[in-house]
């Protein structure tokens, strides 16, 4: 797993060796301006026996660091800390806070907040069983459950928020679906629930984004309609995935799920609002993985959308 995501954050340029009896660390800056330390070991049979990669943490004290370090980067990028009062995100600091950009697997705060309108409305339940298939252990998932196994919707939504699961994310999707989750686009806030419209399951992006044939231009130019037509025609397909573009982002042919800054502190007020009731759950859902240590007396509660982005 180190080799592949090095292979994938190639070209480095080399910064220092440090080289002790038995182990030698490299000192690399990534293609995107990260710092990372390779250190490699050998034991007594001078044989490699340790292979350990490091990334540095940048040092950052003030908002402004966060700029230059993200500046260093040449990507577009977008991000905001707010202040919740009456339910309004009131800006700190940010920049870019309303440039729209790719999600990646924060969009599934929208599926979550369609899963908790749903279980208000008494259509599901938290221990409804969804059904393991194919399509969805083909998108991948931290779960090791055989095609016809079956998991409840409260255990899909913690596995979706806590590890980004996709096949939990699919499963949900499917229970409410895809109409529930344009309509939780539009009460949770998107700026623009229309470039949402219509919404790709993660099979059906992944089809077009990275699935053979390759259908991304033709979704770069296409109509909501015929959008909606690629889905259908991904969607009645197996996934085929390509590996000369598995590792290829598909955001510039508009083939991914899109958002700002100010629409994810949005969401997240929204889903706490949400948290009432039979969706009570959804807080406890949003905190099981928080990301980051804080001192639980000043942040008693800390609610995330967790896994890789």
């Amino acid at each position: 797993a180190s080799m592949e995501q090095l292979w994938w954050d190639r070209p480095f340029t080399l910064n220092g060796v440090d080289i002790k009896a038995g182990a030698a660390t490299l000192q690399l800056t990534t293609s995107y301006g990260g710092r990372q330390d390779i250190r490699i070991h050998t034991g007594d049979d001078t044989l490699v026996d340790g292979f350990d990669v490091t990334t540095q943490a940048p040092p950052i004290s003030s908002w402004h660091d966060v700029d230059t370090t993200l500046g260093r980067t040449d990507a577009r990028y977008s991000w905001q800390v707010a202040k919740v009062n009456d339910g309004r995100c009131d800006r700190v600091a940010g920049t870019n806070t309303a440039q729209s950009l790719p999600l990646a697997s924060i969009f599934k705060l929208y599926v979550l907040y369609a899963v908790a309108d749903a279980i208000k409305a008494g259509t599901i339940s938290w221990d409804d069983q969804l059904t393991v298939t194919d399509k969805g252990k083909a998108v991948g998932s931290g779960m090791d459950l055989p095609v016809g196994a079956h998991i409840s919707v409260r255990t899909a939504a913690e596995k979706m928020i806590a590890t980004s699961d996709n096949m939990a994310t699919d499963m949900l999707i499917g229970k409410v679906g895809t109409q529930a989750v344009e309509t939780a686009l539009a009460e949770a806030g998107h700026h623009d629930p229309a470039a949402m419209t219509p919404f790709p399951t993660m099979y059906e992006l992944f089809s077009v984004a990275w699935g053979r044939p390759d259908l991304r231009e033709q979704w770069k130019t296409a109509t909501p309609q015929v959008r909606e037509q690629l889905l259908q025609q991904a969607n009645s397909h197996v996934y085929q995935p390509d590996p000369m573009r598995a590792h290829v982002p598909a955001s510039g042919y508009g083939a991914e799920w899109y958002g700002s800054a100010e629409d994810i502190c949005r969401v997240h007020v929204a889903l706490q609002a949400a948290a009432v009731g039979k969706a009570a759950p959804v807080r406890q859902i949003l905190a099981a993985a928080p990301g980051i240590k804080l001192d639980s007396g000043e942040w008693p509660y800390v609610g995330a959308k967790a896994g890789g982005l």
